[in-house]
């Protein structure tokens, strides 16, 4: 083929570059899957070490030259398939059956996978950044079950997974800031180690998920569910968690400092040992909460009710009070005494009887 014909190629397959935002919807034609009989073979949770394989027969027909960029595998049946370290930038894989593929390493940025299948699909350390996973304004609703995927160190950057249904998958280490996860469902999912750093998950049920050491700075979670969920250790600094029910959940020796929980359920909640400074906690229902050792200087309490919390070794000091429920408090050994005296002075309370236990 003469240079002139392959530059030719080469800039037609280019053009089918589209990104993810602009991708059509599914139609109605596109054929339906028959997960039953998928061939789950071609993928495993490591994938192969070898070299960058070529691109598999599978979608060979629909990749120009071998350039899957921009490709239309629309509803395509790639099931088990090995398209591990393949180039699938802008190519729009909506509705497509990717149960059981390894797609670990693939270049997925601004790729469309609305609706797409990914049971047991293994997308370890992909890049998927700008890709679109969830609803879009022309794809309503909520998307198709991935459940059991693997995105482990995965890029997700300013990715968009609103409403995806993904419980118990795996986005251990996976970076997910600026990354759109308003409704999704991600019970039970594993994101330890993970970056969600300004992320948008406005409404986002992720109860019991193992979610240590994680970034969630400056994110808005304004409405989650994080009931018994495992954030020990995390850095939730300037998080905005407003309206949110996070009962039972594990937050020891995290930092909550400038944090927004404001109107929140934390009840039975471990908070302890974790920094608080300047944490806006008003209106929020702190019942039997732990917050021994923890550092809630110049955090604001007001109306909160913090019946039988433990606040043995809190500092308090600069804290506001005002209206809040203290019945039957444990405040051994604290940091800021005056400070909760002040309010009972002025009556500035609801109820006093304290727990001095040691």
């Amino acid at each position: 083929m003469s240079a002139s014909a392959i530059a030719a190629a080469d800039e037609a397959s280019q053009a089918l570059l589209v990104p993810a935002q602009h991708s059509r919807s599914i139609s109605a034609g596109v054929r339906a899957v028959d997960v039953t009989a998928v061939d789950r073979t071609g993928g495993s949770n490591e994938g192969d070490e070898g070299d960058t394989p070529g691109v598999p027969p599978p979608i060979a027909e629909h990749c120009p030259l071998g350039n899957c960029m921009g490709a239309d595998l629309s509803g395509v049946d790639l099931s088990g398939a090995n398209l591990r370290s393949l180039n699938l930038r802008g190519a729009d894989l909506a509705g497509a059956n990717l149960a059981g593929a390894n797609l670990s390493r693939a270049d997925l940025r601004d790729a469309s996978l609305v609706a797409a299948i990914l049971d047991g699909a293994t997308l370890n350390q992909a890049d998927l950044t700008g890709a679109v996973l969830g609803s879009t304004a022309a794809s309503t609703g909520q998307v198709a079950v991935n459940n059991s995927a693997s995105l482990r160190g995965a890029s997700l950057r300013g990715a968009t997974l609103k409403r995806v249904r993904a419980n118990g998958v795996d986005l251990s280490q996976a970076d997910l800031g600026d990354v759109n996860l308003k409704g999704a469902e991600l019970h039970d999912a594993d994101l330890r180690r993970a970056t969600l750093r300004k992320a948008r998950a406005r409404k986002a049920q992720l109860n019991r998920a193992q979610m240590q050491r994680l970034n969630l700075q400056g994110a808005a979670l304004t409405r989650v569910k994080l009931n018994k969920a495992v954030l020990s250790r995390s850095n939730l600094n300037g998080a905005k968690l407003s309206h949110s029910s996070l009962n039972q959940v594990n937050l020891s020796r995290s930092n909550l400092s400038r944090a927004t929980l404001a109107h929140c359920s934390l009840t039975n909640a471990n908070v302890s040992r974790s920094n608080l400074n300047g944490a806006k906690l008003s209106h929020s229902n702190l019942s039997q909460v732990n917050l021994s050792r923890s550092n809630l200087k110049r955090a604001t309490l007001a109306r909160a009710s913090l019946r039988e919390a433990n606040l043995r070794r809190a500092d308090l000091r600069e804290a506001n009070l005002a209206h809040a429920d203290l019945q039957h408090i444990n405040i051994a050994g604290i940091q800021g005494a005056d400070t909760v005296l002040e309010f009972v002075a002025r009556g500035n309370f609801t109820a006093f009887p304290i727990a001095n236990k040691t």
